[in-house]
């Protein structure tokens, strides 16, 4: 089985992940920053890759942050 993920697939999935984090639990957090880096790992676009590593380092602050949150809150 083969993944691949476009450009733009990889913009949506980071823009619902980026909406998603306030209200995600620590194991949804966590599922939805592994799907999102194997959408980065099965870039199909190889043109792409630079803009997607800089969407990627973006989204690792929303992670942070969100994952500071629930860990203070516990």
């Amino acid at each position: 089985m083969s993944l691949s993920c476009t450009w733009e697939e990889f913009k949506r999935m980071a823009k619902e992940f980026r909406e998603a984090a306030p209200t995600m639990n620590i194991d949804e957090l966590e599922n939805a920053w592994k799907c999102l880096g194997l959408g980065y790992l099965n870039m199909s676009e190889p043109v792409w890759q630079h803009s997607a590593a800089i969407v990627l380092k973006m989204e690792t602050r929303t992670y942070l942050q969100r994952e500071n949150e629930l860990t203070e809150a516990a």
